[in-house]
């Protein structure tokens, strides 16, 4: 089982409105922004609610693998030549 999925498991059992399994897991990994932001509320939810979801949002997304995605650079010097 996926952490995700252990999650939305976790939280519909406990009657959360989480709508389906791949909702929840579209909402989970949205991009940008509203994702980090969807992420973090769901730590501080857990973390007030005192589970042990780590001592940092960041040893949740640890735990979660989650990795920022690779920007890309543009290397000025080379598009001038």
């Amino acid at each position: 089982m996926g952490k995700i999925q252990e999650l939305y498991n976790t939280l519909k059992s406990a009657g959360a409105d989480v709508g389906t399994e791949k909702e929840f897991a579209d909402w989970f990994q949205a991009p940008g922004q509203d994702g980090y932001n969807n992420r973090k509320h769901l730590y501080d939810t857990f973390k007030s609610a005192g589970a042990d979801v780590g001592d940092s949002y960041e040893e949740f997304a640890s735990w979660l693998n989650l990795q920022p995605k690779a920007t890309q650079t543009v290397d000025n010097a080379s598009k001038a030549a």
